[in-house]
């Protein structure tokens, strides 16, 4: 609950039931606070900003992005 919902979070997507995030996620990409506390944050972009900053240029229906867009590579380090 004490993370907030900005730039560069990564959160699991679900529908409207708490309890049915399973596969999907989401990247915010502006502070987001209606979000905070509702959607189980679990990283952060450290690197490629400009990847953030590309997706926002995307055209949108609604809040999905009227074209298929796919993270090719990650890297994930655990502290």
């Amino acid at each position: 609950d004490d993370v907030k919902q900005v730039r560069g979070i990564v959160s699991m997507a679900r529908t409207d039931d708490p309890d049915s995030a399973t596969t999907s996620f989401f990247l915010v990409l502006g502070p987001a606070a209606n979000l905070d506390g509702k959607y189980s944050a679990f990283g952060r972009v450290v690197d490629g900003m400009d990847v953030l900053a590309a997706f926002e240029k995307e055209e949108v229906e609604g809040e999905t992005p009227k074209r298929r867009l796919e993270v090719v590579e990650a890297v994930i380090d655990l502290l």
